[in-house]
């Protein structure tokens, strides 16, 4: 890399995990620590502020995360929320690094399709992690090959709106006719969309459609 560092924003919660990638940012001729944000709302005026080109984030964020509601409080995942918005205001500028203490976290491809560019274990060694930086602001994608082919997996469902709608109800246990008063429409009509999701899924229970659901990072 040549030219001007790269400006990195870190977003997180964990003072010693905090510390010691700042301490490495810092050290890197590449890289510039643009700042690092404590909640939520935070980021996104650190974002507007400082413009960087690489937003690290933490995707288990605590709900007390939100402070002054500049982002709203409304998805149970906070982590996914201040992607979808990053994304959303600095399109072009602004690449995303999502990361966990979690490997296996179903979060990392609901990061990946909320528009983060790539997936690191926080736990991993420093300057791996430091590489996954770079490769994202190269323009690449980070992911293990685990979390590739779940991708991969993933999008080939091609999932309607109103299945999204069952599957997350059915996830959480509901009956077809509790599914069908929730969505306002006929026990018949959801009994056709849970058959549909047993055929995508390649399911023979509801039971597993929400077990590769949850893997799938869709519920």
């Amino acid at each position: 890399m040549v030219g001007e560092p790269y400006r990195v924003l870190v977003v997180d919660d964990g003072p010693i995990f905090i510390e010691g990638l700042s301490r490495h940012i810092e050290q890197d001729p590449d890289l510039e620590l643009a700042g690092v944000a404590h909640t939520a709302d935070e980021a996104l005026r650190l974002c507007a502020r400082r413009r960087p080109h690489l937003v690290v984030v933490d995707l288990r964020l605590p709900r007390e995360f939100v402070q002054e509601q500049l982002i709203r409080n409304t998805d149970p995942n906070l982590g996914i929320e201040l992607i979808r918005k990053i994304r959303c205001r600095w399109p072009d500028q602004t690449r995303i690094l999502a990361t966990s203490s979690t490997p296996e976290d179903p979060l990392v491809l609901q990061a990946i399709e909320a528009g983060a560019a790539g997936f690191v274990d926080r736990n991993v060694d420093p300057a791996l992690f430091i590489k996954a930086m770079k490769q994202v602001l190269a323009g690449e994608m980070v992911l293990d090959v685990r979390h590739y082919r779940l991708l991969q997996e993933r999008r080939s469902l091609r999932l309607t709106q109103r299945e999204r709608d069952v599957l997350r109800y059915l996830c959480r246990g509901l009956t077809d006719r509790d599914i069908a008063a929730e969505l306002n429409v006929g026990v018949r009509t959801v009994e056709a969309y849970v058959r549909s999701l047993r055929e995508k899924f390649h399911a023979r229970t509801r039971g597993e459609v929400a077990a590769k659901a949850r893997r799938l990072g869709l519920c």
